[in-house]
């Protein structure tokens, strides 16, 4: 970010809070509208919100607090820069949209892998096979199930066939709920048989 440093340095001093922390939301905004317009960084059109002033005067308030140190001040403005980017990025990505890791957004905060899993598994193999992805990756419940079929497949996005998918969700101990993609309804499976597999996980 331009000119961070100078906004570093100036949180020595406290008596120009209100002008530092302005400044630097400035700056973050105006990194937010370059996000909007970065086509090497997502491939769809970018929305971005300013920030409210009840979180500026925050900040301007935190920073002027003498018993607070100069390290934590300056995590707390890093942290503020970090969270502003991770928003307008979650504001950017629509419903359907790619995400950045390859996946599909399916729901507010929510992304599907890019694909099926390799092949059909058992729930506790399907179990397995998500958490050995890493990064949070999981598979999705009945109603993520349902969504992805709602917002993706009957959309013609996120390549699904028509392929029973098995979701988190039980049902007694020997059965899990599956959700046909070829028409959408769900059942109870039992978990030692085969079924397809689509991960899922919070972005």
């Amino acid at each position: 970010m331009n000119d961070f440093n100078y906004f570093m340095r100036r949180i020595y001093y406290p008596q120009f809070a209100q002008e530092i922390v302005r400044a630097l939301y400035k700056e973050v905004d105006r990194l937010g509208k370059l996000l909007e317009t970065n086509k090497s960084v997502f491939e769809h059109p970018r929305q971005y919100t300013s920030v409210e002033d009840s979180t500026i005067e925050t900040l301007i308030a935190y920073i002027n607090d003498d018993t607070i140190s100069t390290m934590e001040k300056r995590e707390a403005v890093q942290n503020l820069i970090n969270s502003r980017i991770e928003k307008s990025r979650k504001i950017a990505i629509n419903i359907g949209d790619k995400t950045p890791s390859g996946g599909y957004n399916f729901a507010e905060g929510l992304e599907a892998y890019p694909t099926n899993a390799p092949r059909q598994m058992t729930w506790d193999e399907a179990q397995e096979y998500c958490a050995s992805l890493g990064d949070g990756w999981r598979l999705p419940t009945k109603e993520e199930l349902n969504l992805m079929y709602t917002n993706l497949k009957m959309a013609g996005l996120g390549g699904f066939s028509g392929a029973r998918l098995w979701s988190s969700s039980q049902n007694y101990s020997n059965d899990a709920w599956v959700q046909y993609f070829s028409y959408g309804d769900q059942y109870n499976y039992n978990k030692n048989y085969d079924s397809s597999v689509r991960a899922c996980r919070a972005f």
